[in-house]
């Protein structure tokens, strides 16, 4: 009786993990089947974040964490010029076009220029586009700071969602030159039942 009563215990947790859709970071990834060290984040699910200023396009400051009456969900990639990254802001376009009320940001080591430019050349409008040139602190913070190899500096692909000033959600891409989990991603803004997230 006590083994079943187990069974049925360890079996519960086990659906939990895997239907869970937070996932926490890891310290390595990988670039085309290279691990690539990543820094150490300040901060992880349930605790609360930091407000940081970035820029946008147009050259003004773009405030994201801290204490926010609209839930956020803010994205890194590696760099605008890969298409693995192109396919990513594609998606996040459509999910931020399809929820109004979530505020989606996308953070990338670019210069403001480069973000104006890629914004008219895709046709972005419902996506917010911000570098952390200026901002060091970010990539330290959430832990998307490659430390090593000659992409050392550059944000690593990775996803966060903020609720009322708090973690909620992250994933770190484990293969950079592969997309993140958008069907996670969806469960978690309430898009999609929780079966529909395991791939």
């Amino acid at each position: 009786m006590r083994r079943c009563a187990f069974h049925y215990l360890l079996t519960g947790i086990i659906s939990f993990l895997l239907c869970s859709p937070i996932v926490f970071a890891a310290s390595t990834v990988y670039f085309s089947g290279k691990p690539v060290t990543l820094s150490d984040p300040a901060i992880k699910i349930g605790t609360s974040v930091p407000a940081i200023d970035l820029v946008g396009a147009d050259l003004k400051v773009i405030r994201i964490g801290g204490v926010s009456p609209n839930r956020e969900v803010l994205t890194t990639v590696l760099s605008l010029a890969l298409p693995v990254c192109e396919a990513e802001i594609k998606r996040l376009e459509e999910l931020a076009t399809k929820q109004p009320d979530t505020r989606f940001v996308l953070v990338v080591n670019e210069s403001p220029f480069t973000l104006a430019q890629f914004i008219k050349e895709q046709g972005i409008k419902h996506l917010i586009l911000a570098s952390d040139f200026r901002q060091p602190r970010f990539n330290e913070i959430y832990g998307t700071r490659i430390t090593d190899t000659p992409l050392a500096g550059l944000n690593t692909s990775a996803v966060f969602i903020l609720q009322n000033g708090r973690l909620v959600y992250q994933e770190i891409a484990p293969e950079l030159s592969r997309p993140l989990n958008y069907e996670a991603l969806q469960v978690a803004l309430g898009e999609r039942a929780a079966s529909s997230a395991i791939v």
